[in-house]
């Protein structure tokens, strides 16, 4: 098959074709072009993870020959580059199931909201989650982390001293607290009602399982927690006023009706060039023609080459050496667990 053939098939499959997606759509496309490429890659009828395409694209290479061809090394590349941001994206995703799961220990009353995205024509933002009280509305905002982190004197947050953030975390914030506030006070207008609520905001720092780390926080004006001290930081809010039931009620409605929309966001990724790529990598590995096995010798050399492979090549091994690699992570952290006990105490930042 040709460069163009493989290149016209994932065009015609739609998938990554848009220059916009919400986070959720992007996620769901990564997924469905790696099921895609692995089918264009493998002939046994399962699923296959890109990082397994690349195992078997790269014995392919091996096997004709042409693992150093520029096209096939750009193919490659392009393929780690899908597998980098569905990692990304999963890891978002993870971050936000675990928030979530932590909220359901909530003891008081509340109404949980997610993925709220505000705009008011020049500036906007996205609300990670939003809590409704009886004593108000709580922003949360959920920084996945794997490292220490330090919050500078100017709001910015550094992982192992590098910064990755163009503004500070106090202006973010602030800019959600504002425009939550204009959003919900213009509903409340557009339906006659006055509801005085106080908007609160914290930092959530989730970490992986078995991750611990230290907060450095030189800034001091945002409050922040660690997840599994969520539903503790949430029941101890309290306001100097109350909601009502009907209030919350009211407030739910209004509420309810801004977590339908959902914020798309600019692909940063050039998938033109990336699947024109990777199928220049599949013509080279997949066609026939590449290399001549008409003649015993070649056919001695390509044994030979596929016998002198490391381990990683074959398929099976590959996935057998990561299943005992994470199984061993799980053993370590269920050790961890039962030795660490209830480590992450609420570490509330006034």
């Amino acid at each position: 098959m040709t460069k163009s053939f493989y290149q016209t098939k994932m065009e015609e499959s739609g998938l990554l074709m848009k220059t916009k997606l919400t986070h959720e759509d992007y996620l769901n496309e990564l997924l469905a072009f790696q099921e895609m490429l692995g089918n264009m890659v493998f002939t046994d009828g399962e699923k296959h993870r890109t990082d397994e395409s690349i195992v078997e694209l790269e014995r392919m290479a091996r096997s004709k020959q042409v693992e150093k061809d520029p096209q096939f090394r750009k193919g490659i590349a392009a393929i780690r580059q899908i597998h980098k941001e569905i990692s990304i994206s999963v890891a978002g995703k993870h971050g936000e199931e675990r928030v979530s799961r932590t909220l359901e220990y909530i003891t008081r009353p509340c109404y949980k909201y997610r993925n709220i995205y505000i705009t008011d024509g020049e500036r906007e933002t996205e609300l990670d989650n939003l809590i409704l009280t009886e004593n108000g509305l709580t922003i949360l905002e959920v920084k996945n982390v794997k490292t220490d982190i330090t919050i500078n004197e100017n709001g910015r947050i550094l992982y192992d001293n590098q910064c990755y953030h163009d503004i500070s975390i106090c202006d973010k914030m602030q800019d959600k607290r504002d425009l939550l506030k204009a959003e919900i006070e213009k509903r409340m207008n557009e339906k006659g009602l006055y509801i005085p609520v106080s908007i609160d905001s914290y930092l959530v720092l989730s970490t992986q399982r078995g991750v611990r780390i230290k907060v450095t926080d030189l800034c001091e004006k945002e409050k922040y927690c660690f997840r599994p001290s969520l539903p503790y930081v949430i029941d101890g809010i309290r306001a100097n006023e109350g909601l009502s039931e009907e209030e919350m009620r009211d407030l739910d409605a209004i509420i309810s009706k801004m977590e339908t929309q959902k914020k798309c966001f600019d692909l940063k990724l050039d998938f033109n060039q990336i699947r024109a790529n990777i199928a220049g990598a599949l013509e080279v590995c997949m066609d026939d023609t590449t290399i001549d096995t008409t003649t015993e010798e070649q056919e001695k050399m390509v044994a030979t080459q596929k016998s002198e492979a490391t381990p990683i090549v074959d398929l099976k091994e590959y996935r057998r050496k990561r299943a005992k690699r994470f199984g061993m992570g799980a053993l370590a952290f269920t050790v961890a667990a039962l030795s660490v006990g209830a480590v992450f105490a609420l570490k509330d930042r006034k």
